[in-house]
């Protein structure tokens, strides 16, 4: 047999593409330059919530100082007699039988007791209508806070006298030292609303 006549083999070696790609050098790659769009900062928006009086509130202030104004009533009786220059008659006669004990000389500490609870009852409406008047516009009114709290402190100063008073005399004072601790409630009830930010401070949304 004439092995001369058979085809010739290639020895060029074969490169076998291991990834299956066509290798194509028309197409060369390109660079997209791709810009990323800024996200928004995050707005902030402050919004005030609506005042809404607590346990501590107007109904505590109002129906407390209604009560307390009532124990002290004779003290207010006393205080418009003296006022308007007129003798106050407390209905009790000194040993002698003929001179009129004076207010302020009954047993007891009773004129005191009476004018602690008297201007407790003052102070406690007076601090009602000021929490009404700030809760009908939705918001606490900062000066009138102060206020309020400054004749509730006054009037359990007085309290806190009285107590000390009866006290040296051997005497209980039970209705002074409730008046002192209502009193002392609705000062501390109102040191949140005091303490909160002004509206005017709040930044722009």
């Amino acid at each position: 047999m004439d092995f001369s006549q058979l085809p010739k083999m290639s020895k060029t070696p074969t490169v076998q593409n291991t990834n299956d790609e066509v290798p194509d050098a028309t197409m060369a790659p390109s660079t997209v330059n791709i810009t990323p769009h800024a996200s928004p900062e995050p707005r902030v928006v402050y919004v005030q919530a609506p005042y809404e009086p607590g346990f501590g509130g107007v109904w505590l202030s109002l129906v407390a100082g209604i009560i307390f104004l009532a124990m002290g009533a004779t003290f207010g009786r006393w205080l418009i007699a003296t006022l308007s220059g007129r003798e106050f008659a407390t209905g009790w006669l000194q040993p002698d039988g003929v001179t009129p004990v004076k207010y302020f000389e009954l047993q007891g500490g009773t004129a005191w007791t009476e004018a602690g609870l008297f201007l407790m009852g003052i102070a406690l409406l007076l601090d009602a209508a000021i929490l009404g008047i700030s809760a009908s516009r939705g918001r606490p009114n900062r000066a009138l806070l102060l206020v309020a709290v400054a004749i509730t402190a006054v009037a359990m100063l007085i309290n806190a006298g009285v107590v000390a008073y009866l006290f040296s005399f051997g005497i209980f004072p039970l209705t002074s030292l409730i008046a002192l601790g209502v009193g002392g409630f609705v000062v501390f009830d109102h040191g949140p609303m005091l303490r909160a930010p002004r509206s005017s401070g709040l930044p722009s949304s």
